[in-house]
């Protein structure tokens, strides 16, 4: 098929499409399938006070392109993002099946009106794939219980939605994000949002595992007691991983990563290098066992650093964690084997605030090693109690310094787990924290003797 060119400023119903003199005036509701393209004047706007559909006819493998370009040449010599599509009222936007767009500007409602704007959500049973670059979507209502939705969480579906160096703007405080299927977005911005009170982010309703991954994104024109995700929805079946990375959060920010505790075992939610000034170690994580986030505060001397500044992990469990099912993990820590056939004994120290110890039944290290000379097999060794009914010991004290800043009582330990690995090579460690309610300190050094 031939390209579709489209222009309000001089275009008709009526028009073919054909040229830019014989543009349509509004973006057809079914944009066609590659090769060619649907190109939108960097002057269009269309506004309708009825909803909006397009049903891109394309597909994974030969998607529909919408592409908001330059008008002085056909094909067009350059693209733009300054195209508009709005609905006015009470009236949705929607955009499904597989298409690339470029550029356009999606301004939905207004006033007190319930409009939702909708990417990649159609309930068809098949497999999706949209992309935004440098695309706009704005909710310009101020309806509590309008939504941005990306994707679809529907068991039958199978959505993937990517935004690029998109903006997004949402006008009411409990407005926020619904994300389903595979989500990315790679850059981008919030200009001109009113702060959700209760979170931006969330799973959208559905049996549908989520994976969001949201990197190198400006926060920073929230507020900074901005809650980056909804954890909890009574009644909701929501299940999925959220990161976000390398972002720019608002001056001062004392918000939350998360709005609550979570309802569901099957939600994980993390932040890496996210801040609003020159910090570059930042880390958060919010798991069904509690949290576990980077400190730099109560640290050991001579543990981990980036070189300036002294670091450390703070792992506090909540009223879940347990031994048999429910465990708060810390981030896998790597080391390297040189000699195989060797035992070797790693070791990561730890401090908590209490004169007790810490038994083998409450906290643990977990090492993940190459155990066999004919295979990349991996074996895994503990110091874990071997049994519940084994009788828990304490975890071997540490001679170990820290700094203890605000602990009234602190007890250093160190866990250790020896086992003899088969080939050279990388192994993995993590701690594990089962008591609930406990928060310790640990030192993401794994030491190898």
């Amino acid at each position: 098929m031939p390209d579709i060119y489209v222009r309000s400023t001089d275009g008709a119903a009526g028009d073919d499409g054909s040229t830019w003199a014989l543009a349509k005036d509004k973006i057809p509701a079914a944009p066609q399938a590659g090769p060619s393209a649907t190109y939108v004047s960097s002057a269009h706007s269309q506004t309708s006070a009825a909803a909006v559909s397009i049903a891109m006819a394309g597909t994974i493998a030969n998607p529909s392109k919408l592409v908001c370009a330059t008008d002085t040449a056909a094909p067009p010599a350059a693209v733009a993002a300054t195209a508009v599509v709005a609905t006015t009222g009470a009236n949705s936007i929607s955009v499904q099946g597989s298409g690339y767009v470029q550029g356009i500007v999606f301004n939905c409602g207004d006033g007190f009106n319930y409009a939702n704007l909708v990417l990649n959500s159609a309930n068809s049973g098949t497999a999706n794939a949209q992309r935004y670059d440098n695309c706009e979507f704005n909710l310009n209502d101020t309806h509590p219980s309008s939504l941005l939705v990306l994707g679809s969480g529907n068991s039958g579906d199978n959505t993937r939605t990517t935004l690029a160096n998109c903006r997004i703007k949402l006008t009411s405080i409990n407005h926020s994000v619904s994300l389903g299927g595979q989500v990315r977005i790679n850059g981008g911005s919030m200009p001109g949002t009113s702060t959700p009170t209760l979170g931006l982010f969330n799973f959208i309703n559905g049996y549908k595992l989520t994976e969001v991954l949201i990197e190198n994104f400006d926060f920073s024109a929230l507020s900074n007691s901005a809650i980056l995700f909804i954890a909890s929805s009574p009644g909701a079946q929501r299940e999925g991983i959220a990161v976000f990375r390398n972002c720019k959060l608002p001056a001062g920010w004392v918000g939350s990563l998360v709005s609550a505790s979570f309802d569901s075992p099957n939600l994980r939610v993390e932040m890496y290098n996210c801040d609003s000034g020159a910090t570059n170690y930042r880390s958060w994580v919010e798991t069904w066992a509690g949290s576990v986030k980077s400190e730099t505060v109560i640290v050991k001397t001579g543990g981990a650093s980036d070189g300036t500044t002294p670091k450390a992990l703070k792992m506090a469990a909540n009223t879940n964690a347990n031994e048999p099912l429910c465990h708060l993990l810390s981030p896998l820590l790597a080391g390297w084997i040189d000699t195989p056939g060797a035992a070797k004994t790693v070791s990561v120290d730890i401090i908590h605030d209490s004169a007790t110890p810490l038994t083998d039944a409450e906290v643990w290290l977990e090492v993940e090693y190459l155990g066999s000379s004919a295979s990349p097999q991996g074996s895994r060794a503990s110091s874990k109690r071997a049994t519940l009914l084994t009788a828990a010991a304490n975890v071997a004290a540490s001679a170990a310094t820290w700094t203890t800043t605000g602990l009234s009582a602190p007890s250093k330990q160190k866990l250790s787990v020896t086992f003899t690995p088969q080939m050279k090579g990388e192994f993995l460690a993590r701690v594990v924290l089962a008591k609930a309610g406990k928060t310790i300190y640990v030192d993401p050094v794994a030491q190898v003797a």
